[in-house]
């Protein structure tokens, strides 16, 4: 009986996750666009932070760039808890991509950060949830 307790409460936890509905609810902490210890196409990546006090379902997300790519939405039920960080790359062996701890790896054909000046954009639903641009 006690499995069935211990997935009762995954289950419970899973179900109080919110989406992200609110420009501020995740946070564009970091973001590296210009490795220099390993290639671009093995380092790039970047961090966001739940700052909306509230667990958080990630699924339907969008990640978007301004340099003609195409993006990608996360797919399946990914929580974040409140407060969390949670980082975005394009490898994650930590022994090729520079020793980064990615927790989605995305493919770079959808999405390249280019150094040289970008938009990085979170939405869901129509919503940007956050946005940073930067140039050289």
């Amino acid at each position: 009986m006690p499995p069935i307790l211990w997935l009762s409460g995954v289950l419970s936890a899973q179900a109080q996750a919110v989406t992200p509905s609110t420009p501020g609810d995740l946070i564009i902490t970091e973001f590296m666009a210009e490795p220099v210890v390993v290639p671009n196409y093995f380092g790039e990546w970047f961090e966001i932070t739940n700052a909306s006090g509230r667990n958080l379902d990630l699924n339907g997300l969008t990640v978007s760039g301004s340099s003609g790519d195409a993006g990608f939405q996360i797919s399946g039920s990914t929580t974040l808890a409140a407060g969390a960080y949670f980082v975005f790359g394009v490898e994650s062996d930590t022994i090729v991509n520079g020793g980064v701890s990615v927790d989605y790896e995305y493919s770079r054909s959808l999405l390249d950060l280019d150094h040289t000046g970008d938009t990085l954009t979170l939405s869901y639903g129509g919503t940007t949830i956050d946005q940073v641009v930067w140039d050289t």
